[in-house]
C-alpha cells in the first residue's frame, strides 16, 4: 500500500490482513530520492513477484524503482535493484504476462512498452513499442490494465 502523505510504501502479511486491529507493517519502504517531489503514487507487481514503486524525484519526470521479492522477505528496509526514468511523467503502469512494463504517456497521448531486458538495468530505457495519437483512441491516457 502506498502512503502518499507519509512518503512510504508498507506491506502487511496475509495473517495481518485477516484480522481487525492495528498491526505493524512487515515492510516499510521510504525512498527520499524517489519521493522527493511527490509520492509514492503507483505500485505494480511483475510476474516474478517483484514490487515496482513509482515516485517523482522532480516535477518534470517520474521514476520507477524495482524491489526484488526476496528482499521484501528480509527484515529492514529494502534497497531498489533498478531505477528507471523514461523521461516523462508516469501516471500509471502495469506488466504483461511476459514481464514487459506498459505505461501511458498521459500528456503525449501515447502508450509505451518497455521490455523485461530494458528494465533489468537502471537508467532511461527506450520503449520497444509506442502506440499513439487520437486515431488509436488515445486522449490523455491514464490507468490501464492488461488481460492475463
Amino acid at each position: 500500500m502506498d502512503n502518499t502523505y507519509s512518503d512510504t510504501v508498507i506491506e502487511y502479511t496475509k495473517a495481518e490482513l485477516a484480522a481487525s486491529g492495528s498491526p505493524a507493517p512487515r515492510v516499510t519502504i521510504s525512498n527520499a530520492g524517489l519521493f522527493a517531489s511527490d509520492g509514492p503514487y503507483g505500485l505494480a507487481v511483475d510476474p516474478a513477484g517483484d514490487l515496482w514503486v513509482e515516485g517523482s524525484p522532480s516535477a518534470k519526470a517520474d521514476a520507477v524503482c524495482e524491489y526484488p521479492k526476496a528482499q521484501l522477505a528480509k527484515p529492514g528496509p529494502p534497497a531498489p535493484r533498478a531505477t528507471i526514468s523514461p523521461g516523462y511523467q508516469l501516471w500509471d503502469f502495469t506488466f504483461d504476462s511476459s514481464g514487459n512494463l506498459w505505461a501511458p504517456k498521459y500528456y503525449l497521448n501515447a502508450l509505451a512498452e518497455y521490455t523485461k531486458a530494458e528494465l533489468a538495468k537502471s537508467g532511461s530505457p527506450t520503449s520497444v513499442r509506442s502506440i499513439q495519437g487520437a486515431a488509436a483512441g488515445l486522449n490523455n491516457p491514464n490507468y490501464l490494465a492488461i488481460e492475463p
